[in-house]
């Protein structure tokens, strides 16, 4: 109840258009659905929807997320964003009228990570690095500790076959 008094509070200084707090568990589970819903509705608004996840120590959050925006204004891009600010957990949406603009939204990414980590966060929350973050890897650890890595794949996977073609090889 303390938690959700600071929050109410918050919200309402910085003037929300809506803020719900759940009093029943159906409530509550409305609002999850919502929550989850995000990704379908963005995706559903462009043809394309790029979304990617980030990490941020939540004392940056109110400057990452002015950031991104001014990163897509100026990339003529269209933004959406779900969060679990809470955590600091970012989930910019990148929502693209064709393939040719995907450029631009890596352009966004490519001026965001070096900032992202400056500040302590981290190039991937959750969703792992993967393929599509390899480049931004060097950023967030170094060489050192990417051979590390390296040879504990190798015991684990000694012919390859586990996650061909990702940073491991």
């Amino acid at each position: 109840e303390e938690d959700a008094k600071t929050v109410i509070s918050l919200c309402e200084k910085n003037k929300p258009i809506k803020s719900e707090i759940s009093k029943r568990a159906a409530e509550t589970e409305s609002l999850w659905l919502a929550r989850k819903s995000g990704f379908g509705s963005m995706a559903r608004y462009k043809p394309i929807c790029i979304a990617e996840d980030i990490t941020v120590p939540v004392s940056y959050l109110k400057d990452v997320i002015a950031k991104l925006h001014e990163l897509s204004k100026k990339n003529d891009i269209l933004l959406g964003l779900l969060s679990h600010a809470g955590d600091g957990n970012l989930h910019p949406h990148f929502l693209l009228d064709d393939k040719n603009q995907e450029e631009k939204a890596d352009k966004i990414m490519e001026e965001i990570i070096p900032y992202i980590t400056s500040i302590g966060g981290t190039i991937s929350g959750e969703h792992g690095v993967g393929i599509s973050k390899k480049k931004f890897l060097s950023s967030q650890i170094g060489e050192k500790e990417l051979s590390m890595m390296r040879e504990i794949k190798k015991i684990f996977d000694p012919n390859g076959i586990l996650n061909p073609g990702s940073y491991l090889e």
